[in-house]
């Protein structure tokens, strides 16, 4: 059974066993970000349960509304995802009605992809949740500032390609 750590400063942390020393990892962006997702990937994962939701799903349904016809291939380069998996979050979708295909009117061998009516209101009641639980509980030790200051570096690192 693992050992729940709780952080005692920038560069420790302690469970009931050891104290950990991170040296210079607490020194690296990488580092940060790494754990910053995986904090987030556990709090999507607890408040996402309800909706059954992966976060890349949430991802497209958005991208789908915002930008009717979109094929697949370029929502999978947008969210930095391998097509495969675009493919079977897709399937899941489309099973469950949220999201539907049509052919291109310009080529014909393309499908463009298109959120439902089901699928929107979907993904209103997510955003909602979301916005009332995730993201408070996300930021909860950042002021509105630092939220958006955050969005800004985080935004200049992966832009930096």
């Amino acid at each position: 059974m693992a050992k729940i750590s709780t952080r005692t400063s920038a560069n420790t942390t302690t469970n009931a066993s050891a104290k950990i020393e991170f040296g210079e990892l607490t020194n690296h962006t990488g580092y940060h970000i790494r754990r910053s997702y995986s904090t987030f990937m556990r709090m999507f994962a607890t408040n996402g349960k309800q909706f059954q939701l992966k976060s890349q799903q949430s991802s497209i349904l958005i991208l789908a509304r915002e930008n009717p016809g979109i094929t697949p291939a370029a929502i999978a380069d947008a969210i930095e995802i391998e097509r495969s998996l675009m493919a079977k979050l897709l399937t899941d979708l489309m099973k469950r009605s949220f999201i539907e295909t049509k052919a291109c009117t310009i080529d014909g061998r393309q499908k463009g992809l298109y959120i439902t009516a089901k699928g929107k209101t979907f993904l209103r009641q997510v955003l909602e949740y979301f916005s009332q639980n995730l993201e408070i509980e996300l930021n909860r030790n950042l002021s509105q500032r630092e939220q958006l200051t955050l969005i800004k570096l985080l935004q200049k690192i992966y832009e930096n390609r």
